[in-house]
């Protein structure tokens, strides 16, 4: 688009390209809508057509072998009509078949074994082939029969394969039709169970219809059928075994196994279309000869009665092909509609678009140049008629601003200039009172370090006051333990004073006891003497012991004064210090007091300096801000000086403007701000 617009400079050319675009770039949607739908369509129908041919076909061998089942149905009965009377088996005296000793079947006591003129006139009269089988074991025998083998030798003694869906289907008494290959051709054949009068399965009687004709017709028929230039239909087998995948009917590959068929991804074609038996199959087929790869369609369908596929088979761009070439005929017709269409409207858009923009151009080239006094007429009502219409307006109105412009630059240089003076005035007693709030700011930081080391030794005090008043009472629990052991002692000296009574009486008892036996020992004369010394010794310890128990109770006795002395003097020392813990305790809540006041006090003078602080702050930005005012009112003085300058440049026509005279200016005065106001880029000048 920058490429479109450097190298197209008139306006209808531009429109003309764009709309050469736009109807384009619509047409090429509208195209590859079409494109695909047709495309997509085309497809289906495609596709459509391979299916329904394919069915067709298919439904036209179900028809023939409806058709033949019912013919064979019909020989059949007619087969076994012509055989009346009694079946039976007589085992004691076999027939040799085919070299083999073989049980003979009976129809009313008469060996139908090698009996070849029932199935021979079969034959002649009906043109359907008949057999004969009697049963040995779990085996059928063919016994008898009109069919030959390739060697012109009569098909007898050989077995009903195991493997044959007829055979399970006899052994429980019930027939069976299909179509089988024998003898190298197709037939259509029915097996019928012969009983005999006990009900049991002795034999079967077989009808075959050769109908290798109608198929040979039938594949040229469908090898004669085209889907596009190279695509067609072909018929596989789909019985299992060694002929599974083998193409029964192809133009090309008659007679070819082609399981072994690949599409571009390696899928296995055949093998997917005999594993689903019926749909629709897209692949993509490898290029041949150095050629791309090319998309192909296949429909196929199973006839399981002859165990075959039948595959409709075609290239996709080959069935699409008239849909193809009638989307580049619209592809072509509608390219010339556009260029027709698009020449019409760059001569319409021409005439009614480029000229009056022309006519506009002009004008505000004029304008752009300076000459405000041309004049524009608009020659229509339109809207390039209203655009040139503006164009004059605005001429005027611009006209008009320019001069007043030129008369408001004086008044606007003049109010600058005394505006600026007053800033610088007010500039100087902003500085002066910074000043001021500076000198303010330190003496309250002096002060504020003052209050808070009184603050700190008032902490201090109040720690130390804590741990006398600890102490304190720790001294005083001493002093009442103290008191406590000291009555302690009074109480067991006192037990002591009463246990020297007591042996203080046990001496002097002792010692009445021992005067007594002293006299008795008088009495006794020479017979008590040892008795009297005895009783001296004792009277002896006694007296010690009494003498003894007054000692110790004497120094008991002062003991007890002493510690007397002592409780009282304790209990005194109790009551000091109960005295010294209340005075400690009522002086710490005093220094508590004075803590809590000093911190008060050191809050309430940092609330002061914050106070300060921001005063001093907003005095900063006022005084920032009134240079930033006189910067501004120099800048716009130069400005308006320049404004006249450039002014000067447009050429009006004379025009009458009044101008408004400047306001008387007032002495400026310094406001103090009450809030916190945010801080100017340039206030940090000043801080500086």
């Amino acid at each position: 688009m920058k490429i479109f617009s450097l190298t197209i400079t008139k306006i209808g050319t531009k429109v003309a390209f764009a709309m050469l675009l736009a109807v384009g770039g619509l047409f090429s949607i509208f195209i590859s809508i079409t494109t695909v739908t047709n495309q997509r369509q085309a497809e289906e129908e495609a596709v459509l057509q391979v299916t329904e041919k394919s069915r067709l076909l298919g439904t036209t061998v179900e028809v023939l072998d409806r058709s033949l089942r019912s013919q064979v149905a019909t020989y059949a009965k007619v087969f076994s009509d012509s055989l009346t009377g009694q079946f039976s088996v007589n085992r004691e005296a076999p027939v040799n078949v085919a070299g083999k000793p073989v049980a003979a079947l009976q129809l009313d006591g008469k060996a139908l074994n090698l009996n070849f003129d029932i199935p021979d006139g079969f034959t002649a009269r009906t043109g359907a082939y008949a057999t004969v089988f009697v049963r040995e074991g779990d085996d059928f025998v063919r016994v008898t029969t009109s069919h030959k083998k390739e060697d012109g030798q009569r098909a007898i003694g050989t077995l009903l394969d195991r493997a044959h869906p007829a055979y399970a289907r006899l052994l429980s008494g019930a027939s069976y039709a299909g179509s089988a290959s024998l003898f190298g051709g197709q037939y259509m054949t029915h097996y019928a169970p012969v009983l005999d009068t006990a009900g049991q399965v002795i034999g079967v009687l077989y009808v075959g219809i050769n109908f290798t004709d109608s198929v040979r017709l039938l594949g040229e028929g469908i090898k004669s059928l085209k889907l596009g230039q190279d695509g067609g239909f072909y018929v596989l087998s789909a019985r299992p075994g060694k002929d599974l995948g083998k193409a029964l009917v192809h133009r090309e590959r008659e007679g070819q196994n082609l399981l072994d068929i690949k599409d571009s991804g390696g899928q296995l074609v055949v093998s997917s279309m005999l594993s689903q038996a019926n749909g629709l199959l897209r692949y993509t087929e490898p290029g041949k000869n150095g050629a791309g790869a090319r998309e192909r369609v296949a429909a196929f369908s199973t006839i399981k009665d002859w165990q075959m596929l039948v595959v409709g088979d075609a290239y996709l761009d080959e069935v699409t092909a008239g849909a193809t070439r009638q989307r580049n005929q619209a592809i072509g017709m509608g390219l010339l509609m556009v260029l027709i269409l698009t020449a019409l409207l760059a001569i319409i858009i021409r005439k009614l678009v480029a000229h009056p923009f022309g006519n506009a151009l002009r004008a505000v080239e004029k304008i752009g140049g300076g000459d405000l006094t041309g004049k524009v007429i608009a020659a229509s009502a339109d809207e390039s008629g209203r655009l040139l219409a503006s164009v004059q307006t605005m001429t005027d109105r611009l006209s008009t601003v320019v001069s007043q412009v030129r008369s408001s630059t004086d008044a606007i240089s003049a109010i600058s200039s005394e505006v600026a003076a007053g800033n610088m005035e007010l500039s100087a007693r902003t500085e002066q009172q910074a000043a001021a709030l500076e000198q303010t700011a330190s003496s309250m930081e002096q002060m504020n370090a003052s209050v808070r080391n009184n603050a700190d030794n008032a902490l201090a005090a109040q720690a130390l006051s804590r741990e006398a008043a600890t102490t304190a009472r720790l001294g005083g629990d001493a002093v009442e333990q103290l008191v406590a052991k000291m009555d302690a002692i009074k109480a067991s000296a006192t037990r002591i004073a009463d246990i020297t009574s007591v042996v203080d009486g046990i001496a002097f008892q002792t010692n009445i006891l021992a005067l007594n036996a002293a006299v008795e020992a008088a009495r006794a004369g020479e017979h008590g003497r040892g008795f009297a010394v005895v009783a001296t010794e004792v009277r002896t310890l006694a007296h010690r012991s009494s003498t003894a128990a007054k000692e110790i109770k004497l120094l008991i006795g002062e003991s007890l004064d002493q510690v007397a002395s002592g409780v009282v003097l304790a209990q005194g020392a109790g009551g000091t210090m109960q005295d010294v813990v209340a005075a400690i305790i009522k002086a710490n809540r005093t220094i508590d007091e004075i803590s809590s006041a000093t911190q008060e006090q050191a809050g309430g003078i940092d609330q002061i300096n914050r106070a300060v602080a921001q005063l001093d702050q907003v005095t900063q930005q006022n005084a920032s801000l009134v240079e930033e005012a006189a910067a501004a009112a120099q800048t716009m003085n130069v400005q308006a000086q320049h404004l006249a300058e450039v002014v000067e440049f447009f050429i009006v026509p004379p025009v009458s403007i009044t101008v408004a005279p400047p306001a008387t200016r007032s002495a400026p005065r310094l406001l103090h701000a009450s809030v916190k106001a945010p801080i100017p880029p340039s206030a940090a000048r000043l801080r500086a």
